[in-house]
């Protein structure tokens, strides 16, 4: 039905949109993103996990407003702050948290 060739080209653009779409998430945990712009699509990444469906960013990041000394946490405004997202070679994900008081 479909020739070697089509098929390949459809693998290709397959591949092509499933890349772009981690690019987003990669962007938002990068230093050149805008801090507001971050912390939605890293909450939106967050809340469609099945372990954290009932995430509230507003109510998580004021429980961390203010580390174990009593001190502002200037960090604790922006996901990143205190998360980490990162692609191996092999393409694997590794996510961290740095707990405020650990820092």
């Amino acid at each position: 039905m479909f020739s070697n060739t089509y098929r390949v080209f459809l693998f290709c653009l397959l591949g092509l949109f499933v890349s772009c779409a981690g690019n987003k998430i990669e962007r938002a945990f990068s230093s050149r993103a805008e801090p507001r712009e971050s912390n939605k699509v890293i909450s939106q990444y967050c809340g469609a996990c099945h372990v954290h469906k009932d995430f509230e960013p507003a109510a998580h990041i004021e429980t961390l407003g203010t580390s174990s000394s009593g001190s502002v946490n200037l960090s604790s405004a922006e996901c990143r702050g205190c998360h980490t997202y990162k692609k191996t070679w092999l393409l694997d994900v590794r996510r961290g948290t740095y707990r405020p008081a650990n820092k």
